[in-house]
């Protein structure tokens, strides 16, 4: 999955005319149209190709089912915690026996699988937690 946040920029006119129609789209359907696609082709001259917007709270979602579906639910809970509300305190068991606390920006596992241990030390490195 890669997210790319974007910034629609550009001469006022041509902006003028897409930009309220493209947020409409976005925010009442999530993906624009394939009418809305070719106006901004011809607007700035680009070839769309797949446009969706996503709330926070969307992709967290998504992010959730896709960590849920690899049986690592618990540690996006973990990851979701650091990111939203970083302030916050967790502690979580995992099925192992084991357990996960976030607390202060740092993750603490407790399992006795090692390589359960190094797939979360690797996944919490990719999204910078300690």
């Amino acid at each position: 999955m890669l997210v790319m946040p974007w910034l629609l920029s550009g001469p006022s006119g041509p902006l003028g005319e897409v930009a309220p129609r493209l947020e409409c789209e976005l925010l009442e359907q999530g993906l624009i149209g394939a009418e809305l696609a070719l106006a901004l082709g011809e607007a700035f001259g680009i070839k769309t190709v797949h446009a969706r917007h996503m709330t926070t709270l969307d992709l967290c979602a998504l992010a959730c089912a896709q960590y849920e579906h690899a049986g690592l639910g618990e540690l996006w809970q973990m990851i979701e915690t650091a990111l939203l509300e970083p302030d916050r305190r967790l502690s979580l068991a995992l099925l192992d026996g084991g357990s996960l606390r976030y607390e202060s920006g740092t993750v603490y596992c407790s399992t006795t699988d090692r390589r359960r241990l190094a797939q979360f030390r690797a996944i919490l490195g990719a999204h910078g937690l300690p």
